[in-house]
């Protein structure tokens, strides 16, 4: 299951008490629908003071939320190094708020920080079976455009080093807007972050949240298994008007272009946003599961709580409880 955020540490032994409670309660959740994992988001900020200094106490916070997800049935697949950024409205609207000394990065203080980041995971999760991946980033993208300011996803770059275009996003805003385009940045960056883990532990294993391969039924992934990962973390949802059988062929196509290096497949994120109308999400998934088998080893889906917790309206609500009640049946055929 997908997503909880790390964002902020507890301010007391209260506050940590109510927050375990509901770290608990999601977790748990998570598992009594057939979860085996959980993708959690740990911003660069929330673990750095500096490009090279850690801050302990958030690691061992982030330690005692793995051993919550742990303690209820689940692994977790840790996705890190993100800037998390001021969504629009400025950082008033913000429930975090970026340190000066981020903001101020260049682009060699952010790599360094990234690294540090990182190296810091590793060291503190080293050998341990509770993490089922480090998952680099979420979603980079830098590969099809040809102009300067030529990258997307959550390696986009903006007129602002910290703009409101993604909230998720490794920000080489400087990097990303000199010429000339470099068409393998994302691979060296992958190549960097990947030794630097391994260095520490090699048995872990590495991914990121391809958009790359996503966006595309047959386009190269952003990374593969030569760039440092141990296995595909694809993001794939219905696309626009398809029919059933539309979709089905382009999830197969892209699950059967994909390099073959041996390297196994996680959907990593899949809901249903978009397809034509009158299609069965129950039919939806099963030919989601069939056609990205048997490379495929896990899927994965949303869970932001429950729709009272998150104040839906009634028919999202009923949507949001109707597709957690599909998945969670796993494959009933």
């Amino acid at each position: 299951m997908n997503l909880a955020d790390i964002m902020a540490l507890p301010t007391d032994s209260a506050m940590q008490s109510a927050v375990d409670k509901h770290l608990h309660a999601d977790f748990g959740a998570m598992k009594t629908m057939g979860g085996t994992a959980v993708r959690l988001y740990a911003s660069l900020d929330s673990i750095l003071t500096s490009a090279t200094t850690v801050n302990a106490t958030a690691l061992v916070a982030l330690a005692h939320i793995v051993d919550i997800a742990v303690a209820e049935g689940l692994v977790v697949d840790l996705t890190g190094a993100n800037v998390m950024r001021n969504p629009p409205g400025g950082p008033e609207k913000s429930y975090w708020q970026l340190p000066a000394w981020l903001t101020k990065a260049t682009d060699g203080e952010l790599r360094a920080a990234q690294k540090t980041f990182w190296t810091a995971c590793a060291t503190q999760f080293k050998g341990s079976p509770s993490i089922l991946d480090f998952n680099l980033i979420n979603e980079p993208y830098s590969e099809s455009v040809t102009t300067a300011d030529f990258a997307g996803g959550c390696l986009c770059s903006n007129t602002s080093a910290f703009g409101p275009s993604c909230h998720d996003c490794l920000c080489y805003s400087n990097h990303l807007q000199r010429a000339p385009y470099d068409k393998n940045f994302t691979k060296a960056w992958c190549k960097e972050m990947s030794a630097a883990i391994k260095r520490v532990d090699s048995t872990r294993r590495v991914t990121l949240g391809d958009l790359a391969a996503s966006l595309s039924p047959t386009g190269p992934p952003s990374c593969s298994a030569e760039d440092g990962i141990d296995y595909y973390s694809l993001h794939l949802y219905p696309h626009g008007n398809d029919t059933l059988t539309q979709m089905a062929e382009k999830w197969k196509r892209r699950i059967d272009t994909l390099p073959d290096d041996g390297l196994p497949v996680i959907i990593e994120e899949m809901y249903p946003l978009g397809g034509a109308a009158g299609v069965s999400w129950t039919d939806m998934l099963q030919a989601y599961v069939k056609s990205t088998s048997p490379r495929t080893v896990g899927w994965m889906s949303f869970y932001w709580g429950t729709a009272e917790q998150l104040n839906m309206n009634p028919i999202g609500a009923a949507l949001y409880d109707k597709w957690l009640g599909i998945f969670s049946k796993g494959r009933p055929w």
